[in-house]
């Protein structure tokens, strides 16, 4: 797990965050901070003790689109704004785009977009 994390200030500074009660925030701040890198949580229940919330906190944040519910527990739905990965970057971090990148690379032995053939080394 991350030692850094961030917080976007459109969204934490947003009137929609704001007008939650400030347990749910600080709940929201404090599972941002012990998330995986991914945005995931399995022990929000338990966090919510540590934090002195309650279970209406977190169907708060999950009524207001701040936190989903998965497989495995909860996750939390702006992860990737607030960590300044943007949706490009997650696009192109994924095995299915290098594949077919390396793909395209190897086909024409150049870079679509440039021309460059310096991808190739």
């Amino acid at each position: 797990m991350a030692e850094h994390r961030m917080f976007a200030k459109s969204i934490v500074m947003s009137d929609a965050f704001l007008d939650m009660p400030l347990s749910a925030r600080c709940l929201y701040f404090t599972l941002g901070m012990v998330a995986g890198n991914k945005g995931l949580i399995n022990n929000v229940y338990s966090m919510t003790k540590v934090v002195g919330c309650d279970k209406e906190d977190v169907q708060c944040l999950v009524k207001r689109g701040y936190l989903q519910k998965t497989d495995g527990g909860f996750e939390i739905t702006h992860w990737y704004e607030n960590n300044g990965i943007g949706e490009t970057a997650k696009k192109r971090n994924n095995y299915k785009y290098r594949k077919w990148r390396m793909g395209i690379i190897d086909r024409d032995k150049k870079c679509q977009f440039c021309g460059s053939l310096e991808l190739l080394e």
